[in-house]
């Protein structure tokens, strides 16, 4: 009774605030969900989100149009307390996933307490709000509450100034602390005596346009201070590549009996450089300007072929095992892929961009080959073989996909086997035998063939149809020249996974096939069976708590599937300009955070798609995706996924042997502070003298004898990344 009692008195005050309704617009507050409509209709990663009540409502009132040109969405309710604000803020601020949010409030906590609710209780609410944000990945901007003389609205309430100093008073404290950005609206605002300055004010409370303004020169400050501060806290741990040539990429690779072979030689070095290649296979060729090989191969078996990369300063060497047989992707793919940065805004210039950055940046010479599309190229039915057409963002596919093959690279493509993906394109299979879509044909969609959501729903289109175009798009592909698939929808099942299998084996060429996503785990045998790398999990973003879930949470189970030919794939990387849109915003994860992300993705053997803006990547994020000795891990022939070996106390560490007997080993610091993680070298079975190496650094440590132990601090959420190699 006493529990029931409380639980009464806890929600009472919320109940009867949910019914003095300050103003008609504002009716739907109580339920929270005044901004469904509208957060539907977000199409761009907003870079903040501003958060709070009538203040901040009337901000978007006052001046939209500077809203609009910072990419910042107003989300204000009047009347709103604290409280109010904790119950909607998955809705309005953590799914629209911006890059920071602005919370102010408190002014209604004050105005409605009537002395009852105390001031520290009204910041728990605040802090509680700021960690919301953190625990999501949003980089939460703390402010203080404005200047007010009186609240008109609760004359009762009486002087609010001296409640108002204590609170903000807490904030200034917490976010000095904290190191969180501090937009100080109450100083830039107040008169001698507390009270809004005139010139500011419309009612002792709000602000008018001139106030406004004066807000917003001091919520740029904040958030240019804030971003300073993240640029100049990126160590980049990768040493430069030597000038005197390096061959690089992985030691395997595979390809089919006559199926095109494509192949360009990574090697870092200075330019002019040429390239030799001794025990080549009968069928294939070296261009010695471009090291890039091709050609077919007709018989089965495999050659160790010696690649040789040589300027004036020196030469190079490694060896590349070539196995023609029936397995593809004896490594996991390394590439990119346009949905992390461009989502549904994809087009052939943005993808060829992306691809001649690969090249001009270097990373081709470290390894990485894939260039994939993933949904929004699609238009609708023609062609030779009634296949999917690109829309007029692709004016020429096939012309794309030579340009990308020219620089040695390879070309991927996306589908789905419902009637329409999930951005709301045509896919595989249709309703009607003449392969035309009832959207389409409706004018249910925009020019580009997209499902026009204003118009219809794309979850409509999430369904099998009675008729399959998988052979013909297939065919389509081939003549294009595709060299991977990305296949969506959920949840994934085997006749369809099936279907798409055997009519890729039968194109003439080899296409990765790459399932997702979120594969059912029970039938993990036949994800291995028919491709050759599967999502594991749902979509990635860059936030700690989603690196943290899919990583140190739902692989470990998949790793007796994983080796060469076929892969679990824990989704692509979040690194460098990200957005999902036309509008890009620098990864939201810390330094540390993405030293993790890599590290981890190595240690599993995870096929490592980049998801960012490759023509615009700063020094940081190329170092991150430029260690090769990093990417040996990723690469490794014997393809084992990591084990996890001792974890606990927000720490996780991870083996991974390596075939030249050596191993890879990961420390994890999952927790708040730095901590002290000592290598478990009994667990992991070392029971001789080891070199240490720092793979990120490429440098050696030091050695420690049998029976000896060696520690070392870890940043939080970071990692130190070793090798351990007999001594």
């Amino acid at each position: 009774m006493k529990k029931l009692l409380l639980l009464s008195l806890i929600l009472l005050p919320s109940f009867l605030f949910a019914q003095q309704k300050a103003e008609p617009e504002d009716k739907d507050w109580p339920r929270f969900s005044y901004y469904a409509e509208q957060n539907k209709s977000v199409k761009d990663t907003p870079a903040a989100v501003l958060f709070g009540d009538s203040i901040t409502r009337n901000w978007v009132r006052c001046d939209a149009a500077w809203l609009k040109d910072h990419n910042f969405l107003g989300r204000g309710i009047g009347g709103q307390t604290t409280m109010h604000m904790l119950a909607r803020f998955r809705p309005d601020v953590i799914e629209l996933a911006p890059e920071y949010v602005v919370i102010l409030a408190g002014i209604n906590d004050i105005a409605r307490n009537n002395g009852y609710i105390k001031v520290e209780n009204i910041f728990k609410n605040l802090q509680s709000l700021v960690q919301l944000a953190s625990a999501n990945g949003i980089k939460p901007v703390m402010c203080t509450v404005l200047p007010a003389r009186e609240i008109g609205w609760r004359k009762r309430v009486g002087d609010p100034r001296p409640s108002i100093d204590s609170l903000n008073t807490l904030i200034r404290g917490y976010a000095e602390a904290n190191g969180i950005p501090l937009a100080d609206y109450h100083t830039a605002m107040k008169t001698e005596d507390g009270a809004m300055k005139p010139d500011f004010e419309t009612d002792a409370v709000h602000p008018n346009l001139a106030g406004y303004k004066v807000m917003e020169a001091v919520l740029l400050k904040a958030l240019g201070q804030a971003s300073e501060s993240r640029q100049d806290d990126k160590p980049i741990l990768t040493p430069p590549a030597p000038k005197t040539p390096k061959v690089n990429g992985a030691k395997v690779y595979g390809a089919r009996p006559g199926a095109p072979f494509l192949y360009r030689i990574p090697a870092t070095g200075e330019r002019p450089m040429r390239f030799s290649a001794e025990g080549l296979p009968k069928g294939l060729k070296l261009d010695p300007e471009t090291g890039i090989i091709s050609g077919k191969v007709k018989k089965a078996g495999s050659w160790k072929v010696t690649l040789r990369a040589e300027n004036s300063l020196g030469s190079g060497e490694r060896t590349l095992k070539i196995v023609i047989g029936e397995d593809i992707c004896l490594t996991p793919p390394l590439g990119w892929n346009s949905w992390n940065v461009w989502g549904n805004s994809v087009s052939q210039e943005k993808v060829l961009s992306s691809a001649r950055a690969m090249v001009e940046s270097g990373l081709a010479d470290c390894g990485w080959q894939y260039v994939n599309i993933d949904d929004g190229w699609q238009g609708i039915r023609g062609g030779a073989y009634n296949a999917i057409q690109p829309n007029s963002k692709f004016p020429d596919m096939r012309a794309l996909a030579d340009e990308i093959h020219a620089m040695g690279l390879k070309f991927g493509i996306y589908s789905g086997p419902w009637t329409g993906t999930y951005a709301g394109h045509i896919g595989e299979t249709c309703d009607n035998a003449d392969g035309t879509y009832d959207f389409i044909t409706k004018g249910l969609c925009d020019e580009f063939y997209k499902i026009d959501r204003k118009k219809a729903d794309r979850k409509t289109q999430r369904h099998f149809g009675k008729y399959s175009f998988v052979a013909a798009d297939v065919r389509q592909w081939a003549e294009w020249g595709v060299d991977y698939l990305k296949y969506d929808w959920y949840p994934n099942d085997e006749e369809h996974a099936r279907e798409m299998a055997d009519a890729l084996r039968a194109s003439g060429r080899d296409i990765v096939y790459s399932l997702s996503n979120r594969a059912p785990f029970a039938l993990a045998p036949v994800w291995e069976d028919c491709a050759q790398a599967w999502r594991t999990t749902d979509d990635i973003r860059d936030t700690w708590a989603s690196i943290k879930g899919i990583g140190f949470g739902g692989q470990d189970s998949w790793a007796p599937y994983c080796g060469p030919g076929h892969w679990p794939d824990a989704d692509m990387l979040v690194v460098g300009k990200v957005g999902w849109g036309p509008s890009v915003h620098d990864s939201r994860l810390t330094a540390d955070e993405q030293y993790t992300h890599i590290s981890l993705w190595a240690l599993l053997a995870s096929p490592l798609l980049i998801g960012c803006d490759m023509a615009d990547m700063d020094a940081f994020t190329l170092g991150l995706l430029s260690n090769t000795e990093v990417l040996d891990v990723n690469q490794d022939p014997l393809g084992i996924h990591a084990s996890k070996v001792e974890s606990g106390d927000g720490r996780a560490v991870y083996v991974k042997p390596l075939e030249d007997g050596s191993l890879a080993v990961g420390l994890f610091n999952l927790g708040e502070s730095t901590a002290r993680i000592t290598l478990p070298l009994r667990l992991m079975g070392v029971h001789s003298g080891v070199v240490i190496r720092d793979l990120w650094r490429q440098k050696d440590l030091g050695t420690v004898s049998a029976g000896g132990s060696w520690e070392t601090e870890v940043s939080p959420h970071g990692v130190v990344l070793l090798k351990l190699t007999n001594n």
